[in-house]
């Protein structure tokens, strides 16, 4: 029927009913069904072929299918990331005294890890103003692969 609008064809005799558009609908889910079974078993012979490969393998099907397993690894937030990493990088070796003076001094706020994000965009904006800093920006874009 489009080829026949699109070639400039009378359309007076292009009309279906229902069960002429049922039909039609139905030969398409089942030309769609054939192709997806078609590509299924092309990927299932691809990696049963890919299978003799490995010393440790699984059957296609558990590959496959989708695990019923529990969360493996929840990604924390920013908060969570940033805590972990002053943990990490805090000297170990303080004595009490150390730990009293601490706990005295004023606490510096935590600054989030989008808030540096930005600021390094708004440097990297300034360098990019500048003649010369091709260097500097690479090192900028260092620090915020660090940060991300």
């Amino acid at each position: 029927m489009l080829e026949c609008v699109e070639s400039e064809q009378p359309t007076d005799e292009l009309k279906i009913n229902i069960l002429q558009a049922i039909q039609i609908n139905t030969d398409l889910q089942n030309n769609i069904s054939q192709t997806i079974d078609l590509a299924l078993d092309n990927l299932t012979n691809a990696l049963e072929a890919l299978h003799t490969h490995f010393t440790y393998s699984m059957p296609v099907d558990e590959f496959l299918s989708i695990s019923k397993e529990d969360i493996v690894y929840k990604v924390p937030n920013n908060d969570q990331i940033i805590e972990e990493l002053i943990d990490t990088f805090r000297p170990v070796d303080l004595t009490d005294d150390d730990l009293e003076v601490e706990e005295d001094s004023i606490k510096i706020p935590i600054i989030s890890a989008d808030i540096v994000i930005e600021s390094l965009e708004i440097v990297c904006m300034f360098l990019l103003q500048q003649d010369t800093a091709d260097e500097y920006i690479k090192t900028i874009k260092k620090v915020e692969k660090f940060i991300k």
